[in-house]
């Protein structure tokens, strides 16, 4: 059975359908992506994944069994909120620990996403003062620190650097 399985799929907000009949399948390593042009529902379909909100009609299957237990899920949204008092560094060890992450793989993993991301430069700055493409790039780190079952991304990736999406990639 599929990690994620989405049956007639349909989403209304306000007397609009966001979505309507969306059906797919994604087997653990899978890679999904989603296009469309604005407006076609896609962070509708990412929050519905995320558990942020409920579908009007259809199914959302997540995990591979019936019984089994829900996968993890970490949603990197196209607007990141951040404390505005916390650094870069610890705004990822925050959300590290809140996944649980031991202290030593914590400061590896830390690393690691901030020289992918090309965070470096602005590692112990306060994120208060961070551009737009840098929270962007911090959100995606903060997403996949989580090391989840199923990791996603609303509309972050277009904006990327081409090396850093190449190297994320």
């Amino acid at each position: 059975m599929a990690l994620i399985s989405i049956e007639s799929l349909s989403r209304r907000v306000n007397g609009k359908w966001v979505l309507w009949d969306v059906c797919l399948e994604a087997e653990p390593g899978d890679l999904l992506a989603v296009f469309g042009r604005s407006g076609a529902g896609k962070t509708a379909l990412a929050r519905v994944i995320a558990g942020l909100d409920e579908q009007s009609s259809g199914d959302v299957f997540l995990g591979e069994e019936e019984d089994a237990q829900v996968p993890a899920i970490s949603l990197g949204s196209s607007e990141p909120a951040f404390a505005p008092e916390l650094t870069v560094y610890e705004t990822l060890d925050l959300f590290a620990r809140m996944w649980q992450m031991p202290r030593r793989k914590r400061s590896k993993e830390i690393a690691f996403l901030i020289e992918l991301l090309k965070l470096g430069d602005v590692r112990s700055a306060r994120t208060s003062i961070l551009s737009s493409g840098e929270l962007r790039r911090l959100e995606i780190a903060r997403a996949l620190i989580a090391r989840a079952d199923v990791t996603v991304f609303d509309s972050l990736l277009d904006t990327l650097d081409r090396d850093v999406f190449e190297k994320l990639w």
